[in-house]
């Protein structure tokens, strides 16, 4: 049976039609009334159609069941690979990793790297084509190149950044707890005003109601909250007593609240990471795998330093693929075909 990819399939739609741009490809599969075809929208449903009618412009189609996330893994499984100088092994490289379940696709920029850039349009249209082949339900996720040091290193505070120690915390080391010059924070209750700071509200503006006080808000100022108000539009206030500080994320982002600018999602999403290494273990020492994320370098490999890197995280496993040297892609393939059976066994 032939799969397709059609975007706008979706759960609920019995008949449709499909023309334009699917007519030369339907004309190429030679369907005849009746037969059946597999459609999915790449983002986990699929159906298995008939088809009903055949028209110079246009083939219907009946839809008989809907499958859902057919063809994928139960967890998040991500291949991070070196950009190669050959385009045609880059994108050989991604097809298998989409054949072979992988969720997340992020293209590495090393020491070794030589190229610095890819054409993304492009590589969609493998990942399609690789979908269609294998009849996944879901597209792979294809990132845009990232420095592999970046994926290690911490996130530096916001500049300018002045959060407000919370009670039982300390202040996050070089930042400032002290108000920012110009900036008029709500008294609260016990406290007194700054000399020179005015109560009254200021017309327009619409400040922190604290008991008795009216102070002005500054525009830029993160005012702290009062138990009992609510912060202000587009602003992320310090954290109040009751909230726990999210681990690795600044002090003034309470959970919920979306990450600064500049920090890296992706080690998180990973319970393991597996790294190819000729003085690893054997594969066969792990019985099963949740969420993985596989390294592999470009053309020379990594350097020495990135493969410290990479073995730091406290969460990274190294594996032996035998004696033989073998290209990126290759190396690819073993190390994805390896923890994919792993993760079926989960």
């Amino acid at each position: 049976m032939e799969c397709i990819y059609v975007s706008d399939f979706k759960l609920g739609l019995e008949n449709f039609q499909l023309e334009h741009s699917y007519i030369r490809h339907l004309k190429a599969l030679r369907l005849t009334i009746g037969q059946k075809i597999m459609f999915t929208n790449g983002n986990g449903v699929s159906g298995i159609c008939i088809l009903n009618e055949i028209s110079k412009n246009f083939y219907k189609f009946i839809t008989e069941k809907y499958l859902h996330d057919f063809g994928e893994l139960p967890v998040k499984f991500g291949l991070a690979i070196g950009l190669l100088s050959d385009r045609n092994r880059f994108e050989f490289a991604l097809e298998k990793a989409v054949e072979l379940g992988v969720t997340d696709f992020y293209p590495l920029l090393t020491k070794y790297s030589e190229k610095k850039s890819i054409n993304k349009e492009r590589l969609q249209s493998k990942a399609i084509s690789a979908l269609e082949q294998c009849k996944r339900s879901k597209l792979i996720n294809i990132h845009e190149p990232i420095e592999l040091k970046k994926i290690f290193s911490h996130p530096e505070p916001v500049e300018g950044s002045h959060p407000e120690p919370v009670e039982g915390h300390e202040p996050v080391e070089g930042r400032h707890p002290e108000p920012v010059e110009g900036c008029h924070p709500e008294p609260v209750e016990g406290h007194e005003l700054v000399e020179g700071r005015h109560p009254e509200p200021v017309e327009g503006r619409h400040p922190e109601l604290v008991e008795g006080c009216h102070p002005e808000l500054v525009e830029g100022c993160h005012p702290e909250l009062v138990e009992g108000h609510e912060p202000v539009e587009g602003c992320h206030p310090e954290l109040v007593e009751g909230h726990e500080l999210v681990e690795g994320r600044h002090p003034e982002l309470v959970e919920g609240h979306e990450p600064v600018e500049g920090c890296n999602s992706i080690l998180p999403d990973y319970e393991k990471i597996i790294l190819a290494d000729e003085n690893g273990d054997n594969p066969d020492s792990i019985t099963s795998l949740n969420s993985t994320l596989c390294f592999v370098g470009p053309e020379g490999g990594f350097c020495s330093e990135e493969i410290e890197m990479i073995k730091k995280t406290g969460k990274t496993i190294c594996w032996n693929l035998g004696n033989r040297r073998l290209r990126a892609e290759t190396a690819g393939i073993s190390i994805l075909s390896f923890a994919s059976l792993k993760i079926t066994s989960f």
